[in-house]
């Protein structure tokens, strides 16, 4: 494994705000907001983690049961050879579906908000697959990013599961593909969505119960 990939690097935004300025702008709003992207430092996102081992809590093991199923026909229209960038990374479980199915991938490069916790993963993904070129980056992937290119420059698919777009409210959803398009520079994207959340516009993100994680929102 190369090790200059295998380095954590940080992205920049080529549109930054500063936490104070976005939480200000969401307080300012009716009602009152705070992006969900906070709550993802380590242990935010080790307690994320916990959540979605919860019987109540169907998405996780429904979009691996789904990938599970399709790794094969989507690993065929991936193509050989190519950058696999995954927005929101997290504990990275789902991506080693579509790895083990993808032909010689050429790097895989995972996209989180949370430094720490990506490479705590990202050593235990280098330990599993060690003729895997890795790249990790730090960055928020709800603003537009300029994902630096590879020398040989491979076609670039993009994995965004975990119904993570339901969070955004349509015109806001609509700008985050966009940037995404963008920043794959013509290549694919994979996208995880619940298709109860389109249709309600309003779901319960988790459902508490006796020893589950003190954690429980409702996405509108």
């Amino acid at each position: 494994m190369d090790a200059n990939l295998a380095r954590l690097q940080s992205v920049t935004s080529l549109e930054g705000e500063s936490f104070a300025g976005c939480l200000l702008r969401g307080l300012g709003k009716t009602p009152k907001e705070i992006a969900c992207k906070y709550f993802y430092d380590e242990a935010g996102s080790r307690l994320f983690d916990a959540i979605c081992e919860l019987p109540e809590y169907y998405q996780t093991r429904t979009e691996i049961a789904l990938l599970r199923r399709h790794a094969g026909e989507i690993a065929g229209l991936m193509g050989p050879h190519v950058e696999i960038v995954e927005f929101g990374a997290g504990s990275l479980r789902k991506v080693r579906i579509l790895l083990d199915a993808a032909h010689a991938p050429r790097v895989y490069t995972p996209l989180d908000i949370s430094g720490d916790y990506l490479e705590t993963v990202v050593r235990a993904l280098a330990a599993d697959y060690p003729a895997l070129p890795l790249r990790p980056l730090v960055g928020d992937f709800t603003r537009p990013l300029a994902i630096p290119a590879l020398p040989d420059n491979p076609r670039r698919v993009g994995f965004f599961p975990g119904s993570t777009i339901g969070n955004f409210k349509p015109d806001a959803a609509m700008a985050l593909l966009r940037a995404m398009r963008a920043s794959l520079n013509g290549g694919g994207l994979l996208v995880g969505v619940i298709w109860s959340r389109i249709q309600s516009g309003c779901m319960p993100r988790t459902t508490t119960r006796p020893g589950s994680p003190p954690c429980s929102t409702r996405i509108c």
